[in-house]
């Protein structure tokens, strides 16, 4: 059927609508036709107008005798051409029927897949048929890569919000049962504890509710992209998790070079601070290890390393703050006993490291993190980016869960997901990565901004 009345799906528009495989045998005829007359025009101005004498028999015997008028010769010709002319219109029409169906075959599978998936069906595809490659192809494969990406999307989104119906579930459910057991029995109440454990539980509804808004803003919002010194940054952060760590443990190492980024200071900050207490709160129950590293681009700029608690084995390193900016200092009073920071034999490399700064800026910034604990496999690792994903090793943890384990490492499973979203918004990449031995290695790469400035090296002080 090659025509019909528009519905819904016409956005209302009212008529007839002709099918494009119709248009196409139409035009396909009509240019035939229209060169055959061309041609038969063509034919008709030469037999009039060339020769301009009489056409007269071959025969010697006849010779003088003209065997037709111009007349009747033009009058055939005429005739001939209309009856070629309308095999011509049959013969196009059945033809290009055909071929037009042939062209538009690969338009009529996409159209099909697109209205399963209009219908709520994104399972089903186009598909490449045959070998053959032109633009109706790369347009199927376009689709069902949309498809599919819109397929994860839409699975994950649910995950997303059954896994926060429960997590929301859960605290509100424990404060609802404390709220009874303490009415039922109010002289039995200790109003202390009972104060604390119901803060305790709001806290964590709060803190789930502001990592999905804190989620939800980055998908919707722009971000601000001013200089950041990221040594800065991560040495903050390496120096305010120094007492968790030494209260788990745990032994950070760090080597720290001077690196700038483009960003939100706000948001890096989060994200590398994230990665820090991941990596020191799923750690070995014995004491693991946590080695920081952040790669300027430029090789080793002279920066030393930060160690807690207890410093290095051999007692170099730097001390948190004082480490990032250069400097000859115990750490301790910074960052708790134990930190301390080496510069001299850094000083001969940050003058060397000045050189290269000019070649540095335009190399990525890596920052990483690893850490010590048990084997993960690398699709749990996949999982643990999606929002609400608890029951993963989110970075190299000990009891085979995010969030499980001791009270005090609970987590909402957003840590992970808002880090990586903060990461892709600033125009970096985040992986994560087994390693052999245990725990996990997260890297996060980021481009380069110059800071317009020579490289720093430790100063003594």
């Amino acid at each position: 059927m090659t025509t019909r009345r528009s519905g819904p799906r016409d956005g209302g528009r009212a008529g007839l609508r002709t099918s494009a495989r119709l248009r196409l045998t139409v035009s396909y005829v009509a240019f035939l036709l229209v060169a055959g007359l061309v041609m038969s025009v063509c034919i008709w101005a030469v037999l009039r107008f060339v020769p301009n004498y009489p056409l007269t028999a071959a025969n010697p015997r006849d010779l003088g005798s003209p065997i037709a008028s111009r007349g009747e010769i033009l009058d055939a010709v005429v005739q001939a051409c209309a009856i070629a002319l309308a095999v011509l219109a049959v013969v196009g029409s059945a033809g290009g029927w055909w071929l037009a169906g042939r062209v538009l075959t690969p338009l009529q599978h996409l159209n099909a897949a697109a209205r399963a998936a209009a219908d709520g069906d994104l399972t089903r595809r186009v598909g490449s048929r045959g070998s053959r490659r032109d633009e109706f192809t790369d347009l199927a494969d376009t689709f069902d890569s949309m498809l599919d990406r819109l397929e994860r999307d839409l699975h994950a989104q649910r995950r997303f919000a059954a896994n926060a119906s429960h997590e929301l579930r859960t605290p509100l459910a424990v404060m609802r049962a404390m709220v009874d057991v303490a009415r039922e029995d109010p002289d039995d109440v200790d109003l202390p504890v009972l104060l604390q454990r119901l803060d305790e539980t709001t806290q964590r509804a709060t803190d789930l509710v502001t990592a999905l808004l804190d989620l939800a803003a980055l998908d919707q919002g722009a971000v601000a992209h001013r200089p950041v010194d990221l040594d800065v940054l991560v040495a903050d952060a390496v120096e305010d998790l120094a007492p968790e760590a030494r209260s788990r443990g745990v032994t950070v190492t760090t080597r720290i070079d001077r690196a700038t980024v483009l960003g939100d200071e706000t948001l890096l900050l989060r994200a590398v601070d994230n990665l820090l207490r991941n990596a020191v709160r799923h750690n070995r129950p014995d004491g693991g290890r946590v080695v920081v590293t952040l790669d300027g681009g430029g090789g080793d700029d002279g920066s030393g390393g930060f160690h807690a608690p207890g410093g290095a084995p051999d007692g170099s390193g730097g001390g948190g703050d004082g480490g990032a900016r250069g400097g000859s200092r115990d750490g301790a009073d910074r960052a708790g006993g134990g930190h301390r920071w080496s510069g001299g034999a850094g000083a001969d490399r940050g003058r060397a490291g000045a050189s290269a700064v000019e070649a540095a800026a335009t190399r990525p910034v890596r920052f990483c993190v690893e850490n010590d604990g048990a084997h993960v496999d690398a699709r749990r690792l996949r999982l643990a980016l999606e929002p609400l994903t608890r029951r993963v090793e989110v970075v190299g943890g000990n009891a085979g869960a995010s969030g499980a384990g001791d009270g005090s490492t609970r987590s909402h499973g957003l840590g992970l997901p808002l880090t990586a979203r903060i990461v892709a918004v600033h125009g970096g990449s985040l992986d994560l990565v087994p390693r052999p031995e245990g725990g996990v290695r997260a890297t996060v790469t980021w481009r380069s901004a110059d800071r317009g400035s020579t490289a720093r090296g430790p100063t003594s002080t």
